[in-house]
């Protein structure tokens, strides 16, 4: 049994400052619930205080107070380390160290909340305190929430939803881009876009969509080379999808830090490519002569058509490395100045950022627009924090020789024989 009841840590109220007095009148002051932590599970219990202000009587339970209907958190990062406990429900709470290990796993490991859930159904079976598994998984996913937006601004009391802690923090916008303010000047952007990071269209927050997203052309089969799925697919691929068409990243090949981010409604769309590059184009250390884009072609020809004076700062519109095999058009081959430029330039950072937060997709993809927008931008900052240095040289292992000039040697049948050397 658990003897203290946890309870708010102030005896202020947080909303008007009034005294705060613990109630003790009716069995509801007093809720238990479970604690979840790394290894264990054990019981806790909340104890109610009350507001004595007239005009106020705000109830306050730890971490949150009601208000309107909605739990409102009241505590800093910083206090709820000193705490030590978060609770998301009267029934249900975490330990801070539980929280921060499953924020490391989800964003270095990709281990998702649902994941984590199954894992401890699988090894609390037969304790009755223990949620169900959706119901841990919404718990946990709104605590890894809290933890993450009361991180940012350890010692100021951000006052979020409980339920839907993203919502305060996030103001969904197709015009301005998430950016993320570079240290150093930047000389070199390169950009791509990631389709596999997409969402639903929900309604009243997103206008439906009303026309075909392009996409690749489909392949021209004969009647004796369809299956039976093929009719299947041309019927999904008739409807609209509701759901939005990815994101567009820019990443700075020097340091490999992610620049700017925006969601894409339409794929591959040069208008919000163009204001991806607007928003990053305003802060004064970015001013880049060379863009780097797998389809940097046809944005080239965009920006030249309908913002001439936008950039006048590019130079050089490249195509990765990766793709540049791939074009036809004059931008296959690196002209004798884009060469010089571009000598020491790793052109395949975007794609190597768009490999790290693949992983990432299954777990986003779920989410409700808010929470989806955050947990995008989480994940940038995690990638530009956690970004481990590259080796400035790479020593060659003694004795190896060059594997190239051996294969090139002639086969042992047709060389000269020692005896005919004279």
């Amino acid at each position: 049994m658990v003897k203290v009841a946890r309870a708010f840590p102030r005896r202020t109220c947080p909303s008007c400052s009034g005294s705060l007095v613990k109630t003790i009148t009716g069995p509801r002051d007093v809720s238990k619930g479970v604690l979840i932590g790394s290894e264990s599970l054990s019981k806790t219990s909340t104890r109610v205080s009350r507001c004595v202000r007239k005009g106020c009587r705000v109830y306050v339970r730890h971490n949150y107070m009601r208000i309107a209907g909605e739990k409102i958190n009241v505590l800093s990062f910083n206090q709820m380390k000193a705490a030590g406990v978060y609770f998301v429900t009267t029934k249900t709470a975490f330990t801070m160290s539980y929280l921060e290990l499953c924020y490391l796993r989800l964003l270095r490991a990709k281990t998702s909340p649902g994941q984590e859930a199954a894992v401890r159904v699988l090894l609390h079976q037969g304790h009755d305190d223990l949620p169900d598994h959706r119901t841990f998984r919404d718990c946990l996913l709104r605590a890894l929430e809290a933890y993450a937006v009361a991180k940012r601004t350890p010692d100021q009391v951000v006052s979020f939803n409980v339920d839907y802690p993203a919502k305060e923090v996030v103001r969904l916008s197709r015009s301005q881009p998430l950016l993320f303010h570079p240290m150093n000047g930047v000389r070199e952007v390169a950009m791509d876009g990631n389709f596999g990071l997409h969402r639903h269209l929900l309604p009243g927050v997103d206008p439906p969509r009303t026309k075909q997203l392009p996409g690749r052309p489909r392949k021209a089969l004969r009647e004796d080379e369809r299956s039976c799925s093929c009719a299947r697919k041309d019927s999904l691929h008739l409807a609209l999808p509701q759901r939005t068409a990815g994101w567009q990243f820019a990443v700075d090949p020097s340091s490999r830090k992610v620049l700017a981010a925006l969601e894409h409604k339409a794929s591959e769309s040069h208008g919000d490519k163009v204001r991806l590059l607007h928003g990053l184009f305003a802060d004064p250390q970015c001013v880049p002569d060379v863009l780097i884009h797998d389809d940097a072609c046809h944005l080239e020809a965009y920006v030249r058509k309908h913002h001439p004076d936008s950039f006048p700062s590019v130079k050089h519109f490249i195509v990765d490395a990766f793709h540049r095999r791939n074009h036809k058009c004059s931008k296959r081959e690196l002209t004798v100045s884009q060469k010089r430029r571009c000598n020491r330039v790793r052109t395949n950072m975007s794609e190597s950022f768009n490999a790290w937060i693949r992983a990432l997709n299954f777990f986003v993809n779920s989410l409700r627009p808010h929470s989806h927008a955050f947990w995008i931008e989480e994940a940038c900052l995690f990638y530009n924090t956690n970004l481990a240095p590259l080796p400035t040289f790479v020593a060659r292992p003694r004795g190896r020789r060059n594997v190239k000039a051996r294969m090139m040697k002639k086969p042992a049948a047709i060389r000269k024989r020692p005896s005919s050397r004279r």
